[in-house]
């Protein structure tokens, strides 16, 4: 299960499955400081920046970098789960700890503030399946985002992870690339007919590559903080619907819902490209609020029916679609996560980040580039969205 760039495209995300754990009880007192003692059961609290603990670019992978042995199950119930150890800094291997360290430098300073809040980032060492050959399949499965359980645990940790597989070659693939391999695995076509990335611009390096991975597994812990407030409790869309200060509706111009209860995550943890389930497309109660819809999207995936979702996927980065990317359009929380990474990567200074969409004009590729749409105004209901994703407190 899995809360975990960009794939402006038929992507992404980023590294990983994406989950987020169901947050605990009902809510209760007032809100407390990271450090201050655990709150009861229920309670919320205010998470502190990097100024108030200390940390910048020069210290950020000693105070909240930590290793995570194999065998790790987030969303696991005592007495087999145990809150896992923060080891901050100790035995990072360099390289991971300077393309961290690049990253954190590379974000706008709202995101370095997120990452500070969390209670620990992890390098999830679970092993490759093939341990000679490493895949996405590696990265994607052994990454997450999640909340920790009252039921868990008294601490009421928020954690990230991302797996050592993505340091398998030494550093990360350069972002186009990563995401080529993502797109891959989420269209499941091969190199050659999947969409495919140009460089990013300006930054196509590997700390790139992982912000975006940061990014989408923060996007699931976020995701439960915008929509279930205190953890434990019910899911309340008081901050997205509509968003704070406003009359913006986050959802509403992308997805249409039958009520809110088809907008929640099915057991409070989603796996990496899982779909809307086909009864609730069928019976009406979920899917894109404007074509294409997401039964024929499915449909043509499952077929590897290359010239049936180029013009699919195509048409779901025009000008008036509002997704943050391709990933985005599965299902109403990736969408959020995926905006999320969005505002990340835009606020890092991203311009462009062109796709190639083969078959996505007839027998010809089309190609699309969501940020350099947004930066010109071409895409006023993703921009409203990002407002209100960065607006969340």
């Amino acid at each position: 299960m899995k809360p975990g760039l960009l794939i402006l495209t038929a992507t992404l995300v980023a590294l990983a499955i994406l989950a987020c754990v169901p947050p605990p009880p009902p809510p209760g007192p007032p809100v407390q400081p990271i450090g201050a003692p655990a709150p009861p059961p229920g309670s919320t609290r205010v998470f502190l920046g990097c100024q108030p603990q200390g940390i910048d670019a020069s210290n950020f992978v000693v105070k909240k970098v930590s290793l995570l042995p194999a065998g790790f199950v987030p969303q696991a119930m005592p007495p087999q789960y145990q809150t896992p150890v923060c080891a901050a800094g100790l035995n990072i291997p360099a390289i991971i700890a300077a393309d961290l360290t690049n990253a954190f430098s590379l974000a706008h300073p709202h995101f370095r503030d997120q990452l500070c809040g969390l209670t620990c980032i992890f390098i999830n060492q679970t092993p490759c399946q093939n341990p000679h050959h490493c895949t996405v399949e590696d990265v994607t499965d052994n990454s997450w985002g999640y909340r920790e359980q009252q039921s868990q645990s008294p601490n009421g940790g928020r954690y990230i992870a991302t797996s050592a597989a993505l340091w398998a070659s030494g550093h990360p693939d350069p972002l186009s690339l990563y995401e080529g391999k993502l797109l891959g695995r989420l269209t499941q076509l091969p190199a050659g007919s999947a969409p495919s990335h140009g460089p990013a611009a300006p930054n196509n390096n590997p700390e790139a590559t992982v912000l975006a991975a940061l990014a989408h597994e923060l996007g699931h812990v976020r995701c439960y903080d915008a929509n279930v407030p205190v953890p434990g409790g019910p899911y309340d869309f008081g901050r997205t619907l509509p968003c704070a200060g406003g009359s913006f509706r986050f959802f509403d111009g992308s997805w249409q819902y039958a009520s809110t209860s088809f907008l929640e995550i099915p057991n409070r943890w989603r796996k990496f490209g899982q779909r809307v389930d086909s009864t609730v497309i069928s019976n009406g109660q979920l899917d894109h609020r404007n074509a294409p819809q997401l039964r024929p999207m499915y449909d043509a995936i499952d077929r590897h029916d290359v010239q049936a979702l180029g013009p699919l996927n195509a048409a779901l980065h025009k000008s008036n679609q509002p997704w943050a990317s391709f990933f985005g359009v599965f299902t109403p929380d990736e969408d959020f996560v995926e905006t999320y990474r969005l505002w990340v990567l835009k606020e890092a200074g991203l311009q462009s980040f062109p796709v190639t969409i083969p078959h996505g004009n007839g027998n010809n590729p089309a190609i699309a580039n969501i940020i350099a749409d947004l930066i010109v105004g071409n895409k006023p209901e993703l921009s409203r969205k990002i407002d209100c994703v960065a607006a969340i407190p």
